[in-house]
């Protein structure tokens, strides 16, 4: 069976780009601190 719906391709803007790297380097950071944390309590 064949879906018949049509897709929807979505594509971020620049300024959506550049918020997606901010994020993404703020969660890198934060999971960096949170894996420190982890190890010296281990």
């Amino acid at each position: 069976m064949v879906d018949a719906r049509r897709r929807r391709v979505y594509r971020l803007t620049p300024a959506g780009e550049e918020a997606l790297a901010d994020r993404v380097a703020e969660w890198r950071s934060f999971t960096r601190v949170v894996g420190r944390t982890i190890e010296a309590h281990a």
